[in-house]
């Protein structure tokens, strides 16, 4: 199933380490005398189906697929950064190995255990049953 995924970065400077939200993000930053910094405090991942908002605060996302630290978000390899929110949004379900478009028109997902899920018409957002 794909799934769109939204990155929200924290701003150097927001929330303030007093503030309630603080607790569910990395650790400040260091910031210049204009409020700015080299990275932001965190880079978040999340699907459009990521629900937000918790008793702590409204600005929480329950479960992220992935939380960075600027820094972190910084230095990160393209390849890996996709390694990590596959693995996120696949959770424990097996990787893909490949996908092949045969001439009718579908497209065939091949799994790392060994299933082949197949898609009669690619326009259509379900998929058949493994086969």
């Amino acid at each position: 199933m794909r799934q769109n995924v939204k990155i929200q970065d924290a701003t150097p400077k927001s929330p303030t380490p007093k503030s309630p939200r603080a607790d569910f993000l990395p650790p400040p930053v260091e910031i210049d005398a204009d409020g700015d910094s080299e990275f932001m405090r965190a880079v978040v991942f999340v699907s459009e189906e990521t629900k937000k908002g918790t008793s702590r605060a409204g600005q929480e996302y329950q479960e992220p697929l992935l939380v960075l630290t600027g820094r972190e978000y910084a230095a990160i390899k393209f390849d890996e950064l996709h390694t990590r929110i596959c693995d996120a949004l696949r959770g424990r379900g097996p990787g893909a190995v490949a996908q092949s478009f045969p001439p009718d028109g579908g497209i065939q997902l091949i799994l790392s255990d060994r299933r082949v899920i197949i898609r009669e018409d690619h326009n259509d957002k379900d998929w058949n049953a493994p086969r």
